[in-house]
């Protein structure tokens, strides 16, 4: 027995492995997927709202401060103030017409904190500062390349975003700077305006950057002009760049590309968290499953497969074998009955061999005995394969019919039973034989009117139904079927058992039929002829025919006996 034990645990394990931890795992693996993928896109999404809205503000602010210095290059107060500035004979009439340019300027600009500091370059070779005052000389400014590009164009914004000039009270970051070059009069007198402005879209990107979200501006030439929450070492290194997903964003008036580096650790922390939670959970459900069915396997199959070892004892005769009860009450209820049959063979083997009664009714008992180990073991046979399978209502439905029909066999003292008992002990046989060979065959019981209470021999029909499923219906690859009809005719009732199994060979009688294969499977039919012949003597008869392959029929003819007393 330790080997089918062995292999109903491994069957087990299988089972929980590909039943419950496979799929849950599964189950598992795809929801951590499709977190991961929904919490990235949205991740994603939220950078590029993000970095489009701060280019947007940035677009917007070069746009203002393009107006701001073209509406500053042509306004006629500003440019006769300049001009009188250039022409000016002394310096206390220069600083007197200087007070006034700032104060337009003032108003021009709103007293803007954002511009940090204006320049106006004139023919005469004068330079006018408006605000902070740059550290520098005017020579090296004329030398610089800007410069040079912004007098070949007149009344044309050019955004210079590589300005080396320190104001003397400090300079943010990064400035941006915008010049104009207008044309004053037709001597071809000009101006050049360069505005030093500090953008607020910038402080504001400033103040939202994080660990998570880190932003860069790049100038058209790939130069790094802003950057925040990378250093410039980082910058250049692209190990570090790994951990970051970037999107980027152009800003159309100065050719400038904002990106925005998303820190993917933000995105793989969660769900790393989540997925390490995860398992601890499925393990848990796993290990809880694996308890209760460790625990099932020590209250159901254990106790069975004990159940088997001993009744295989009593197969061999040794009728002092009692089962164990169990906490299943069904396993107990078939233990007590059991228990309560193999008592009650004990007993009437040893008041038979005490008594020594008559020969006929000795033979008779003794040949009813033969058929009970008969019948236990395929029951028991039923059992052990659906004892495999682990499942438990198949459990209760089997050992019921099995405790009907022991009980049934010895709850009446005599040889006779009713026919309708009889049918019902053939119905309990049946479900147990279905839950060995599953619906491989399905089972037709016709009964005439009247004749329910009709007396014949205990156990009669049993060994010639079990015959038919057995040895002819099992064996077939096809779904068979086998009729059973009980019907009257003239003062004997004729029992017909029919199946469509594998048939009988042509001229077979019945002892070459019987004895072919010795063993338990084979007793049936030549017991059954035997107990007609002795109880019933010539009035009762069995007859046997058939087809090789095509049908096996039983028919039995018995004198009508009255009811029941």
């Amino acid at each position: 027995m330790r080997p089918i034990r062995g292999s109903l645990k491994t069957r087990f394990f299988s089972s929980f492995l590909l039943l419950i931890v496979l799929p849950l795992f599964l189950v598992g693996g795809i929801i951590t997927r499709s977190y991961y993928k929904t919490l990235f896109d949205v991740k994603l999404n939220e950078s590029r709202n993000i970095t489009m809205r701060y280019a947007d503000a940035i677009n917007e602010e070069i746009e203002e401060l393009a107006l701001k210095i073209s509406a500053l290059s042509y306004n006629d107060p500003f440019l006769d103030l300049i001009n009188q500035y250039d022409l000016s004979p002394s310096r206390k009439q220069s600083l007197e017409i200087s007070n006034e340019i700032d104060s337009l300027l003032d108003l021009h600009f709103n007293y803007s904190g954002d511009i940090l500091s204006a320049l106006m370059f004139l023919n005469s070779e004068k330079l006018y500062i408006y605000k902070n005052p740059l550290i520098g000389i005017r020579e090296d400014m004329i030398q610089d390349p800007w410069y040079g590009e912004i007098q070949e164009t007149s009344d044309q914004v050019l955004f210079l975003d590589d300005l080396s000039y320190q104001s003397m009270g400090g300079t943010p970051r990064f400035r941006l700077g915008a010049a104009i070059r207008r044309e004053i009069d037709p001597n071809l007198k000009s101006l050049t305006l360069l505005l030093l402005y500090n953008l607020r879209a910038l402080e504001n990107l400033s103040r939202s950057g994080s660990a998570n979200n880190r932003y860069v501006i790049y100038s058209h030439t790939g130069k790094v002009l802003f950057t925040e929450g990378f250093s410039e070492e980082q910058l250049d290194d692209d190990f570090q760049k790994c951990d970051f997903l970037s999107y980027e964003v152009s800003i159309d008036k100065t050719g400038w590309t904002l990106v925005n580096y998303m820190n993917i650790r933000q995105i793989r922390g969660p769900v790393l968290k989540s997925t390490i939670l995860f398992l601890i959970l499925m393990s848990l459900i796993s290990l809880l499953f694996l308890i209760y069915g460790l625990s099932l396997m020590r209250q159901i199959i254990t106790p069975i497969q004990e159940s088997v070892e001993r009744m295989s004892f009593v197969e061999k005769g040794d009728f002092s074998v009692r089962l164990a009860e169990s906490k299943i009450p069904e396993l107990d209820r078939m233990s007590h009955s059991f228990n309560r049959m193999v008592g009650e063979i004990d007993k009437l083997t040893h008041e038979i061999r005490k008594t020594e009664q008559g020969k006929k009714e000795a033979e008779i008992q003794a040949l009813q005995f033969q058929i009970n180990p008969h019948f236990l073991s395929n029951t028991l046979n039923s059992i052990k394969v659906m004892a495999r399978m682990i499942e438990a209502e198949t459990i209760k439905e089997t050992t019921t019919a099995l405790m009907r029909v022991v009980s049934n066999s010895f709850r009446e003292p005599g040889e006779l039973n009713s026919l309708q008992q009889e049918i019902l002990n053939i119905k309990d046989y049946i479900l147990i034989m279905q839950v060995r060979f599953g619906d491989s065959f399905r089972v037709k019981i016709r009964i005439e009117e009247h004749l329910e209470d009709v007396r014949i021999m205990k156990m009669l029909i049993q060994p010639l139904v079990e015959n038919a499923i057995i040895h002819g219906l099992s064996p077939r690859s096809m779904k068979g079927c086998l009729v059973i009809l009980f019907r009257k005719k003239r003062s004997c009732l004729e029992i017909l058992i029919v199946d469509n199994g594998v048939g009988l060979e042509d001229n077979k009688t019945i002892e070459e039929k019987d004895y072919q294969h010795r063993g338990l499977y084979n007793i049936g039919l030549a017991n059954v002829r035997e107990r007609i012949r002795m109880y019933y003597g010539s009035s009762g008869s069995m007859s046997l025919s058939g087809r090789a392959g095509l049908y096996t029929r039983v028919m039995l003819r018995l004198p009508l006996k009255g009811k029941m007393e």
